[in-house]
């Protein structure tokens, strides 16, 4: 089926994007949406199979749900704040900009703009933007620090191997923005950090054994402040620069190691053909081939 989203009803099928997905899902039918330009003020949650989202230049879709908001009187924690959350496979979105709007993690704590539970996963030339934990990728670790389950609330569905693909796409924050385990690739994409009082941390990874991590390829990483490539969240921990491009905000040791000095051997940061604008100096535990200064 297809089906079009805009906010005029009288030329629309529908006036919001959730609406659509909840119809597609009804009717338990593959679905192509049609979404025209404009901000749509909502969180969308996905758990159908097979939707495909195309969206006119300038779409947008945002929310300002965080963490250390309060839901049934106590914090909402981080994996109830997504703008888009996906728990499904085969889904495609393309040409949106999702936005998380509540502000810097030191303010309003953890806020993600799109959370993903599920596999088969392609975003193309879309826009991510928040500030602490920008893009979540699952499975999640198993336990929390403090030995609980660590599980979200808005997670029916249990993928223990999750693929998912960003092409052309830009992604933005600050402390950790991308997160999570299980395979991802991002080619072509243009990473940024943004200038708030936290440091910046590009990745924060939490591979599960079997999985090969984030991938980058081809990829612009900027920064309005100084960053670093990552630190792992948990161990294992794969994350992999591939001829990429990165300026000067770049810290000169590149990596962090959050503390676990013990557990190095179990962590996978690599940087391979790379290009970076001053001198870099790696750790050697670091797996750093070809670099290229201009």
């Amino acid at each position: 089926m297809t089906c079009t989203v805009g906010k005029d009803p009288l030329t629309h099928d529908f006036i919001t994007i959730q609406s659509a997905v909840d119809y597609a899902a009804e009717m338990n039918l593959s679905c192509t949406m049609y979404v025209s330009a404009d901000t749509y003020r909502e969180n969308v949650k996905v758990y159908h199979d097979h939707l495909t989202i195309i969206c006119e230049t300038d779409t947008v879709l945002q929310s300002d749900l965080a963490a250390n908001q309060l839901l049934d009187g106590m914090p909402r924690g981080t994996f109830q704040t997504a703008t888009l959350f996906i728990n499904g496979s085969d889904i495609v979105i393309e040409g949106l900009t999702i936005e998380n709007t509540a502000g810097p993690g030191n303010q309003v704590g953890q806020a993600v703009a799109v959370y993903l539970e599920g596999t088969d996963i392609y975003f193309v030339d879309c826009r991510l933007t928040a500030y602490q934990d920008t893009l979540c990728l699952g499975p999640l670790p198993q336990y929390t620090k403090e030995g609980t389950p660590m599980i979200s609330p808005w997670c029916q569905k249990i993928y223990l191997q999750q693929r998912r693909y960003f092409k052309a796409c830009e992604i933005s924050g600050t402390v950790d923005f991308i997160f999570g385990g299980g395979d991802a690739h991002f080619d072509s994409c243009h990473l940024h950090c943004k200038n708030t009082e936290q440091n910046n941390y590009i990745t924060a990874a939490a591979t599960s054994p079997e999985a090969k991590g984030f991938i980058f390829e081809h990829c612009r990483v900027t920064g309005e402040k100084n960053y670093s490539l990552g630190r792992p969240w948990r161990v294992p921990a794969k994350v992999c620069f591939f001829d990429c491009h990165f300026d000067d905000a770049l810290d000169v040791a590149g990596w962090s190691d959050w503390g676990k000095t013990r557990q190095r051997e179990q962590v996978c940061f690599a940087e391979h053909v790379c290009t970076y604008t001053k001198q870099q100096q790696r750790a050697s535990w670091i797996d750093m081939k070809g670099m290229k200064v201009q």
